[in-house]
């Protein structure tokens, strides 16, 4: 038997436009994780997801565990998405083979090869402060 019976805590409901954000972010979440081949989408998508998770609080303490969710995949498909891209351009640029597949796509679309548009991109740079080339000849022979 309470002496002191407390006040009523009331639980805080969810409102319709907080139930909207929170199925726009889960939404957003999984169209980045699907677009991960396409860098500028996912992270529009991520993005957005994160904006819409962080919105659908509301006045709430805590997110939803949806919230929770899409906001993990938002971040998990940000980082999977730059680790993708990342990783072929460091496999253009240090495997001689997948380099030649490159050169011969690349002059069957544009009439040169990657090498030859890279040096005429890229020439003024190399000359001037020796970047570009010294280190992915370097990386091509195997040394560093």
């Amino acid at each position: 038997m309470d002496l002191y019976p407390q006040p009523q805590k009331r639980v805080p409901r969810i409102d319709l436009s907080m139930l909207r954000f929170l199925s726009a972010s889960a939404m957003c979440a999984v169209i980045s994780f699907l677009t991960q081949c396409f860098l500028p989408l996912s992270m529009i998508f991520a993005s957005l997801a994160i904006m819409f998770a962080i919105l659908s609080k509301g006045r709430l303490l805590r997110m939803h565990s949806i919230a929770k969710a899409s906001t993990g995949i938002a971040v998990f498909s940000i980082i999977l998405s730059i680790s993708m891209t990342v990783y072929s351009f460091v496999v253009i640029f240090t495997d001689p083979t997948q380099r030649e597949v490159l050169n011969r796509t690349y002059e069957q679309m544009y009439g040169v090869t990657f090498d030859e548009a890279f040096d005429e991109a890229f020439g003024d740079l190399n000359q001037q402060y020796g970047l570009f080339r010294e280190i992915f000849d370097n990386t091509l022979k195997g040394g560093r």
